[in-house]
């Protein structure tokens, strides 16, 4: 592997570094150089001797390969909408999932198989999939953090219903009216047919089952989709 005058540390670890603090490489460089407190954590974290060690031969993962815990969770939707049209913790939710994804990308494809655009087999990188798997680590915790302050902004804005007030609607008024809904056909029959009251009742059943019933099942679940999720990404 090659060594520059950075402590020996290679190109691609200095620039994963400076991708991580969010710097220049210029200043990724002066930081090697120095050994920094923050330089050593990121090494001893994310390479530790695979870098000054050659890895052992073990057959890369085929890229096909079922999606690793490491990956991201679903787009959001905020993902598909432009910047312009959402608040600023929709653009940080936004944000982060992309680099998540972008990083999970990178770490498929440093753990080799396959082959390139010239036809030849792509081989393993384990240093850079180690560096990529710490940073999809600290990308899981921002993306997170990320969502629940969107859905605190959405709470607050009113967009999203939080799921107490949700279960204390439903049992105030929703549940009541179903029901009310249920005994309807026997209390209405002698009103609106009281020379036939069964035909009434067999008619409301009816209109019950297969028009009000579906309806009301499509609102809670309308509505338990505005709640916030219980699970985490």
């Amino acid at each position: 592997m090659g060594r520059t005058a950075t402590h020996g540390w290679s190109a691609a670890v200095i620039k994963a570094y400076a991708e991580s603090i969010g710097a220049t490489v210029r200043t990724a460089q002066r930081h090697a150089a120095q050994n920094t407190d923050d330089f050593q954590r990121f090494t001893r974290g994310v390479v530790g001797d695979a870098m000054v060690k050659t890895p052992v031969d073990v057959a890369p993962l085929p890229v096909d390969a079922p999606m690793s815990a490491l990956g991201p969770p679903a787009a959001p939707p905020e993902v598909g909408i432009d910047d312009e049209n959402l608040s600023e913790t929709g653009r940080m939710l936004k944000a982060a999932w992309t680099m998540w994804r972008e990083h999970y990308r990178q770490w498929n494809a440093c753990r080799g198989g396959g082959v390139d655009r010239m036809g030849k087999p792509i081989t393993a990188d384990h240093p850079m999939m180690l560096m990529h798997a710490k940073i999809l680590i600290d990308l899981r915790k921002a993306y997170n953090d990320a969502l629940a302050k969107h859905q605190s902004w959405q709470i607050d804005a009113r967009r999203l219903i939080p799921v107490n007030e949700f279960h204390a609607f439903r049992s105030e008024f929703l549940l009541p009216v179903t029901s009310l809904m249920r005994n309807a056909p026997p209390e209405l029959a002698p009103l609106v047919n009281p020379g036939n009251q069964q035909q009434a009742i067999a008619g409301a059943q009816q209109w019950l089952t297969q028009r009000f019933m579906p309806a009301v099942e499509r609102m809670l679940e309308g509505l338990a989709g505005l709640a916030p999720s219980l699970k985490s990404a």
